[in-house]
């Protein structure tokens, strides 16, 4: 039987709320044994993976956006990730991170320009109704894939980050089809990287 932890994150008062879910099947998890993490850091690595990849997440989108958006991160087995990357993308091998957008590109429009919405402070439309958050997509990621390219432990949980903003861009319209779009997109991920360092949003 999995088991699944769950981690709510929003951002602070003063600003537009991203409410940040992650699951991590403990499967996942438990994979990592075989990389060279113990018992005993394995019995750690959920909670801290799902607290770092919520942090992640919440600077990232405050940085992108300003209207209230949902992300959902799932972290799964290679099999898993495998069998999801041969369903949508038609490649049967496991890879790191796997992106589903829920929003169409006249909407990822709206939401990179504005929330179409004169809103106070405490996310209120001028009705006085609460606004909901827009479903911005999905990312899984396989952490024993991430471990494997990362190459060792030390490089593990920054990679991971490394690989959830390159999967939010995506969410964001983000490609890397052309070697122009390809540059573009890892320089802009190295400056999502330095800015969460900075204001210290990662552990």
């Amino acid at each position: 039987m999995k088991e699944i932890w769950e981690e709510r994150e929003k951002s602070g008062s003063g600003s537009a709320s991203h409410e940040v879910v992650v699951d991590v099947d403990i499967e996942a998890i438990q994979e990592l044994c075989e990389k060279g993490f113990s018992k005993k850091e394995l019995g750690a690595c959920g909670e801290r993976l799902e607290n770092r990849l919520a942090h992640c997440a919440v600077g990232v989108l405050h940085h992108l956006t300003e209207s209230q958006v949902e992300l959902s991160i799932m972290l799964v087995t290679q099999n898993k990730i495998r069998e999801l990357n041969g369903k949508w993308r038609n490649l049967h091998r496991a890879t790191d991170v796997l992106s589903f957008p829920q929003m169409t590109s006249n909407e990822l429009e709206r939401l990179v320009l504005s929330s179409e919405c004169e809103c106070d402070d405490n996310d209120q439309c001028l009705s006085g109704e609460p606004l909901p958050p827009m479903l911005l997509g999905d990312i899984v990621i396989s952490p024993a894939v991430v471990h494997r390219r990362a190459g060792s432990k030390n490089a593990f949980y920054e990679d991971i980050e490394k690989v959830l903003i390159h999967g939010i861009l995506h969410l964001m319209g983000w490609n890397h089809k052309k070697a122009a779009e390809r540059k573009k997109m890892r320089q802009k991920e190295g400056e999502l990287c330095s800015l969460l360092r900075a204001r210290g949003k990662t552990n």
